[in-house]
């Protein structure tokens, strides 16, 4: 736990180098866990508050469907993204595309807005993309890496986001930066490459005013980005 503590402040330190104010960093729990039991850390709070004092932090946690049954397990407080009422949620890379499909949908009877990270690992959706077109037409939002847009996890990955990136149906971009050697932040890189691609506009809501807006931070035109 040493080594790990010591690694995420390296990572904090790059990802501040790398131009974020914000960071919301998230731990994988069960979809049956209650906000109550969110892992807190406090001792990368205070390292944040000490060498970056205009750095914003949170803890939250990625809620984990091994399969569609967890999705009944969802407790009547689960935690969410900052101060929004939005579930992150992940599931394994080869859930069916109907259990996904069932699970998203009686999740969202909960009342709690859907973020579904990692959508381009999901076999289901890699091969059936109109399915995740379909998806963020009933309010399923989603969430992928800056590694994946930028092609780092392989060619499909990025074609995937590439589409639904020009079809308006991605929410957010997450660094899902977990080490400091070989998987660091690259939201600088993404973003240039999203401004390029779909104008600075686009580039500004995906990275920036979104993010604030989860984490009740004032739009203000600083880049605040979800870390998981």
């Amino acid at each position: 736990e040493q080594n790990g503590e010591r690694t995420a402040r390296k990572m904090i330190d790059l990802a501040y180098r790398d131009g974020t104010r914000a960071i919301c960093y998230t731990e994988t729990l069960p979809c049956s866990s209650r906000r109550s039991e969110t892992p807190r850390r406090d001792e990368l709070e205070a390292y944040a508050s000490e060498h970056y004092p205009d750095l914003t932090i949170h803890a939250s946690a990625e809620l984990h469907l091994g399969t569609a049954r967890d999705a009944e397990e969802l407790s009547d407080d689960p935690p969410t993204l900052g101060y929004s009422d939005m579930l992150l949620l992940s599931f394994d890379e080869r859930v069916p595309a109907d259990r996904l499909f069932r699970a998203l949908m009686r999740l969202r009877e909960s009342g709690h807005g859907i973020l579904l990270t990692r959508p381009d690992t999901l076999l289901c959706l890699q091969k059936q993309p109109t399915l995740a077109l379909r998806l963020a037409e009933l309010g399923i939002c989603f969430q992928v890496s800056a590694g994946s847009v930028l092609g780092e996890n392989g060619l499909e990955r990025k074609g995937f986001c590439k589409r639904l990136l020009k079809e308006d149906a991605i929410f957010g971009i997450a660094s899902d930066a977990t080490d400091h050697l070989y998987r660091p932040p690259t939201l600088t890189k993404c973003y240039g490459r999203i401004s390029r691609l779909l104008g600075e506009e686009t580039a500004y809501k995906l990275f920036c005013y979104r993010p604030a807006t989860l984490l009740g931070l004032s739009n203000d035109g600083a880049s605040t980005l979800p870390i998981n």
